[in-house]
């Protein structure tokens, strides 16, 4: 996958993309770890006017599809003061991701 390097510094973190909700599906468990220990990732191309979007997390991309769920999924939070998890929000958006090469044209 070629990816021109003017597209990988244009990085949409706008208060719109934050409002979205969604699951994200990995294709393998050590992202998926490396994500919910809080390392460090950046999106390109998200949000609903974009097709594809891309995560770099620890040098690796990865490429998405939206999905949509047949059923709602329940999105929680954990309160680390007390250990309690509380309900967060829903959606019926997912992100299945796959790894991709990336190379500058």
């Amino acid at each position: 996958m070629e990816i021109e390097e003017e597209y990988l510094n244009t990085n949409l973190n706008t208060k719109e993309d934050t409002d979205l909700y969604f699951v994200m599906e990995m294709p393998d468990k050590q992202t998926q770890k490396e994500i919910e220990a809080g390392l460090p990732y950046n999106f390109w191309n998200f949000g609903p006017n974009y097709e594809k979007p891309l995560l770099e997390i620890n040098g690796r991309f990865y490429q998405g599809t939206y999905e949509e769920s047949l059923t709602s999924q329940l999105i929680f939070e954990i309160d680390e003061n007390s250990s309690n998890v509380n309900y967060f929000s829903k959606t019926t958006r997912k992100i299945k991701f796959e790894r991709v090469i990336v190379e500058k044209k």
